[in-house]
């Protein structure tokens, strides 16, 4: 049973990024059939076992459940009892979901299927996404199959996790494809998670001392090897036009940016929608925020208040949240951004510390988590309101739970004190 949960918890998590939904008076996704099987799972294995899991729960569950009860309490009063009811039926989901991944990831065997079937998952969903794009005559830009295209970033993380470990002379070949077919799907967000949660599981693997760090990255073959290997990813993506406008339009940003103010006219700059769409966007989030600073307009009220506010022409631009951290500025205030943002802070640092606490023999996939956690704060910067953002949340808050109580770690423990006797 725990072996199939290992894998069918992965499933769950893999199946999210589909994309696929029914709506039959309300949305239902294959993902939401799987976890309430899983759910199932659960109480078929507490019958065999004859006993309930009792987990211990680390900081950043705890942060994890009072920053989801406080979007369905501030749905209640400022929003209305049936997004309140759907927020705590999302919560409860997800809380499930969570707890099946730390059940199903209690020992480092378990977890390293969970891993290995989340890997080969992924690359299969990317590789997929690719033959149906090069089937249509898109060889780069594979947007049309919705959150699929994600994978493309989640796979390329989760080879470098193997790629450090030396797993297999041909990790890197299946890295540096990995990392080609990210740039070519064109997906900015993804490019920014996987240098920040690649970046940090590199830092984390050579020590986290920025002098080791550099000593090794300025080794003549890591150096050489890795400007080679970066400048072969760029070459390839500069090949397509729409990679390469990619490229230009990540330069817009920062002269949109550099250039912020809450009454500026955006009609002068020549740049994406998607760019325009941005900062549109950003300017409503900071005007909402001085208006309803400390609890927002309410839970699931984003388009409410879009609507109050006038953008002549623009509505094109004003479709939904494009970051995680701005729909809770919006809807729930800095109360509830704050509350986000420092169960993202406890979740990088948890699996950077319990990552480093471990003997390197049992650190299995701990860097993968670490990786994960700054993965998805990062690309909920630029992702918003969709089941994907509190999914990436959960995911790292059940490896930790599941690291929280590792049988293998209670073994060690247990026979270090035989041994001392």
């Amino acid at each position: 049973m725990d072996r199939f949960l290992s894998h069918y918890a992965a499933v769950c998590v893999l199946a999210l990024f589909l994309g696929i939904q029914y709506k039959i008076g309300v949305v239902l996704r294959p993902f939401d059939a799987l976890v309430g099987l899983g759910g199932l799972f659960l109480i078929g294995r507490a019958s065999v076992r004859g006993r309930i899991d009792r987990l211990r729960k680390p900081t950043v569950y705890y942060f994890f459940v009072v920053t989801y009860t406080y979007r369905c309490v501030n749905a209640l009063f400022l929003s209305g009892t049936g997004i309140a009811i759907k927020e705590v039926l999302q919560l409860i989901e997800f809380l499930l979901l969570a707890h099946l991944i730390a059940v199903s990831t209690l020992t480092s065997e378990y977890r390293r299927l969970f891993f290995r079937t989340l890997l080969i998952g992924s690359g299969l969903l990317a590789l997929g996404a690719v033959a149906w794009h090069i089937s249509n005559g898109y060889y780069a830009g594979y947007k049309q199959l919705g959150d699929t295209k994600f994978a493309f970033s989640l796979f390329a993380l989760l080879t470098l996790g193997s790629f450090l470990r030396g797993e297999s002379r041909y990790t890197g070949l299946v890295l540096l494809g990995a990392l080609v077919l990210t740039v070519l799907s064109g997906e900015r967000k993804g490019w920014v998670a996987i240098l920040g949660g690649g970046g940090l599981m590199y830092f984390v693997h050579h020590g986290r001392s920025i002098r080791r760090l550099f000593s090794i990255i300025l080794r003549p073959r890591v150096f050489l090897g890795g400007a080679a290997v970066i400048a072969a990813v760029a070459a390839v993506g500069l090949q397509f036009e729409y990679v390469s406008r990619q490229f230009e339009t990540v330069g817009d940003v920062y002269v949109l940016l550099s250039n912020f103010d809450l009454r500026m006219d955006l009609s002068a700059f020549e740049t994406s929608g998607s760019n325009l769409a941005r900062l549109y966007i950003l300017l409503f989030t900071v005007r909402t925020a001085l208006i309803h600073p400390w609890f927002g307009v309410g839970t699931g009220r984003w388009h409410d208040a879009l609507a109050d506010m006038t953008y002549s022409g623009k509505a094109q631009y004003m479709a939904g949240a494009h970051s995680e951290y701005q729909r809770f500025t919006v809807e729930n205030g800095l109360t509830g951004l704050g509350l986000y943002v420092l169960t993202w802070v406890e979740a990088v640092r948890d699996a950077i510390r319990r990552y480093h606490r471990t003997a390197s023999r049992n650190e299995t996939r701990r860097l993968e988590i670490a990786g994960l956690s700054l993965f998805g704060a990062l690309i909920n910067l630029f992702l918003g309101g969709g089941a994907l953002n509190i999914l990436f949340m959960a995911l790292a808050v059940g490896l930790l739970v599941g690291l929280e109580n590792e049988t293998d770690r209670k073994e060690q423990l247990t026979t270090a004190s035989l041994d001392s006797e």
